[in-house]
């Protein structure tokens, strides 16, 4: 009977880490990071000096590199974005450390003209509700493929796209997420949690759709990665022999 209720609390335990990650989260919309100039000698990061290798291949003009700041989030690292040619995309390669575990992630934004955006990364998406944001996952894609994954959804939402400025670029994306901010909270999903308007945390309201919305997100991540894994098993498997 013991191990039934040892069983018993951990499974309600991971029903409730989401929510209770969700209430307590305090969310960065503005001012997360500072500018800092990039040191591969001190950050020495193998996998990020391979993303970087790959925008450079593929045409990205670096515009801005940042830090997290000292009061931004607990988890800290750089931010360096990257332009394509015709300054459509800007394409964010972040690297973070927490407790010695490194994380590194792609995401290209885009902003359109009447205040929405689109992102599209490949790590996994945390969905906004708000309808500002709309986002898309390439799981564990190289650098060209997200962008490719971006320049078709661009296409399909068929909406007039902003000229991101180098100088501006950082400010222009932190402007839309502050729009997603004002809708998270004007739709009674969050609250601002310092007297700046810095950070969000979400009421229970938010914390209900979010974890909902992160488990639709995940069951169709893993869908779609079980679709694939079949079809490279199916394209590698040998040709049947015939008589």
């Amino acid at each position: 009977m013991t191990f039934l209720y040892i069983g018993l609390g951990l499974w309600l335990l991971a029903k409730l880490v989401p929510y209770l990650v969700a209430i307590f989260e305090k969310e960065p919309i503005r001012n997360d990071t500072v500018p800092q100039v990039y040191d591969p000698a001190t950050w020495k990061s193998a996998r990020y000096e391979k993303k970087l290798a790959e925008a450079r291949a593929a045409g990205l003009a670096l515009c801005g590199s940042r830090f997290t700041g000292r009061h931004g989030s607990v988890v800290k690292g750089y931010v360096l974005l990257h332009l394509t040619p015709d300054h459509r995309i800007a394409v964010a390669l972040i690297s973070a450390r927490i407790c010695g575990l490194e994380m590194n992630k792609v995401e290209a934004r885009s902003v359109f003209t009447d205040g929405t955006a689109h992102y599209t990364m490949d790590t996994a998406v945390v969905p906004d509700f708000t309808g500002v944001i709309t986002k898309d996952t390439c799981f564990d894609g190289s650098l060209v493929e997200v962008l490719a994954l971006h320049e078709r959804r661009l296409a399909e939402l068929a909406k007039p796209v902003v000229a991101l400025q180098a100088e501006r670029a950082f400010d222009t994306l932190e402007e839309a997420e502050a729009r997603r901010g004002e809708a998270m909270v004007a739709g009674g999903f969050a609250t601002w949690a310092d007297p700046a308007q810095t950070k969000l945390r979400r009421t229970w309201k938010g914390v209900r759709a979010t974890v909902r919305a992160n488990r639709e997100s995940n069951r169709r991540l893993v869908a779609e990665q079980t679709a694939k894994n079949k079809a490279k098993a199916k394209a590698k498997a040998p040709a049947p022999r015939t008589p």
